[in-house]
């Protein structure tokens, strides 16, 4: 898949994955990341390859790395 492809279908889970979070976690009490990991396996490139590496998605995952360390 294209990069622009790769980063619409990131985008799209990280996107959809809160609202189902949302949605079902009144129902199920359970943490939101179990609504984000499940999407995210078949996606990467191990198991469909839809999700792959390329230069666009290591740079946002480094910026996001930094973000995530940085906040407390």
């Amino acid at each position: 898949m294209p990069q622009s492809g790769t980063l619409i279908l990131i985008t799209a889970i990280a996107v959809l994955a809160p609202l189902s979070a949302y949605t079902f976690g009144r129902r199920l009490p359970v943490p939101p990341v179990i609504f984000q990991i499940p999407p995210g396996i078949p996606v990467g490139p191990d198991v469909l390859g839809w999700a792959g590496d390329g230069w666009v998605i290591d740079a946002l995952s480094g910026r996001c790395l930094a973000v995530f360390r940085a906040v407390p």
